[in-house]
Formats: C-alpha cells, sequence, structure tokens
C-alpha cells in the first residue's frame, strides 16, 4: 500500500513523495516498494518518529536535487 505525501497549507518545503507502509517487511517486499515508486518503506503498524524520520530523509534528497539543478542552471 503507497501513501503519498499531501503538501499541508502550512508546508514550506513543497514535497511529495510516496512512502509504503509494509506488513513485515522483507527483502522482497521492500523492493517490490522501491519498484512501485516508493521513496521509503514503514513497517505496519507505522512507528510515528520512524515516519517521520523518513519524510526527513524525503526532503533532504527533494532539496539536495533541487539545489543542485540551481547551481548548474547559474553556472551556464
Amino acid at each position: 500500500m503507497l501513501k503519498k505525501l499531501r503538501q499541508s497549507p502550512h508546508c514550506t518545503h513543497g514535497v511529495t513523495g510516496l512512502i509504503a507502509l509494509v506488513p513485515e517487511p522483507n527483502r522482497e517486499r521492500v523492493r517490490k516498494a522501491h519498484d512501485a515508486g516508493a521513496e521509503a518503506v514503514v513497517a505496519e503498524p507505522i512507528v510515528p518518529n520512524e515516519l517521520a524520520e523518513h519524510v526527513k530523509v524525503i526532503i533532504h534528497r527533494h532539496l539536495a536535487y533541487r539545489a543542485s539543478r540551481n547551481a548548474s542552471n547559474t553556472a551556464r
């Protein structure tokens, strides 16, 4: 099951991503979740701190990618 992170009205980073909620995750289930487009995998039942950590990682990756694109555009 994939859950999409939605942008809240108070959100400043503008990031959306997919988190897979996987019951009893194993290597095969995690691989399938990533193949389906998940950027993070969280075991069910959800542990709020674990979910928050995955969201931080997605935001960090997005901002790093955006910064690298901006740097390459200004170098031209």
